[in-house]
């Protein structure tokens, strides 16, 4: 939630700052991820079908996410517009499929009594990690780190928690 409350300031900087297009060329960059992200549900929901099991979700949660990071701090690097709304559609299909596996698997996982303790206190730790990752930006407006650097933190917030779970994951499996 830090990297995609980031994300938004993220893509007007740079918009501006990299690709020295105007504000409304902004709103573009967020539609393409909108596209992205519309797109990830309707994959979504093909993949539901396939994904039955626990660990299946829990394997596509964390290859989704992992992959949604990715393809984010990828962004960066994109020498244009057209590049940069193209890895933000592809960065929106695994978004989505991580947010619906990880709702599957909270109701999965957790008896119907405790998913309601479970979103009272999740929710709105997920609502300040998205206010601390646009608060973030003030790292850049204060010119304290360089737009490269200020995404590096940002997609490393999407992508370090996945890794240990990755690495589990992996060598859970060669036991």
């Amino acid at each position: 939630m830090v990297s995609l409350g980031a994300l938004q300031p993220f893509l007007f900087w740079l918009n501006r700052d990299q690709f020295h297009l105007g504000p409304e060329m902004w709103t573009l960059l967020l539609a393409a991820q909108g596209a992205g992200a519309l797109i990830g549900a309707i994959v979504s929901h093909r993949l539901a079908g396939a994904l039955t099991s626990t660990q299946a979700l829990l394997r596509a949660y964390l290859i989704s996410s992992l992959l949604e990071g990715l393809s984010t701090f990828a962004l960066i690097f994109a020498p244009n517009y057209l590049v940069a709304s193209a890895l933000l559609i592809v960065g929106g299909i695994p978004e989505m499929i991580a947010f619906a596996t990880y709702f599957t698997l909270v109701q999965r996982c957790l008896p119907l009594e405790r998913q309601a303790v479970f979103y009272a206190v999740s929710l709105p730790l997920m609502d300040a990690c998205l206010i601390a990752g646009i608060l973030s930006g003030a790292f850049y407006t204060s010119n304290l780190v360089t737009l490269g650097q200020f995404w590096l933190f940002a997609s490393a917030c999407a992508v370090l928690p996945v890794l240990p779970f990755l690495a589990w994951r992996g060598s859970a499996t060669n036991r």
